[in-house]
């Protein structure tokens, strides 16, 4: 994830996303090094994914640029669990899922990844990558991007506060939002 210095000029002072950013740029993060997982490098992928270069500027913005990807995770994790307190979580409304349901980072990133082909389209294909199908994480990219507890824990409690629905016209069983949320 580190990428060359900046050119000489002012010094720009990094600057957290908003939450809702910080929740689709951890989980953006995550799908990556999922991918790196299956042995493409990172040049590769940004050739193949063009987005991610934005994606990636975007993390160098929040401060993450001298992070590996599982660190500037992990930063970006503590951060939106500070959001999740209680007393803050009323502001974002991802925080708000996340106390209401109990997830861990890893659980509202699942239900963010599921809502992925709307928030980002260009993203799909990277999806399709880590096991996706026409754009939506299945099962296997939930584990892959998020492990097995975070995914064994989010999907039913998503799918049952009605979070999370079957995607139509996949070949696999893929994840949606149902379209009232999306």
């Amino acid at each position: 994830m580190q990428q060359p210095p900046p050119a000489p000029g002012p010094t720009a002072v990094p600057r957290p996303p908003s939450e809702s950013s910080a929740w689709l740029l951890r989980t953006t993060l995550a799908l990556v090094q999922a991918a790196l997982a299956g042995g493409a490098s990172l040049d590769e992928l940004t050739a193949r994914h063009p987005v991610l270069r934005h994606r990636l500027d975007e993390a160098a913005d929040a401060g993450l640029d001298e992070l590996t990807l599982p660190e500037a995770v992990a930063r970006l994790d503590l951060r939106l669990q500070t959001a999740a307190l209680p007393a803050t979580a009323l502001q974002d409304p991802l925080s708000r899922l996340q106390v209401a349901l109990g997830l861990c980072p890893g659980g509202v990133g699942c239900f963010v990844l599921a809502a992925l082909a709307d928030l980002d389209p260009a993203l799909a294909p990277l999806l399709d990558e880590v096991h996706g199908d026409s754009g939506r994480p299945t099962r296997s990219t939930l584990l892959a991007t998020f492990g097995a507890a975070a995914t064994a824990a989010a999907l039913p409690a998503l799918a049952e506060a009605g979070f999370l629905v079957d995607a139509p016209g996949t070949r696999r069983r893929a994840l949606a939002v149902p379209q009232a949320l999306a």
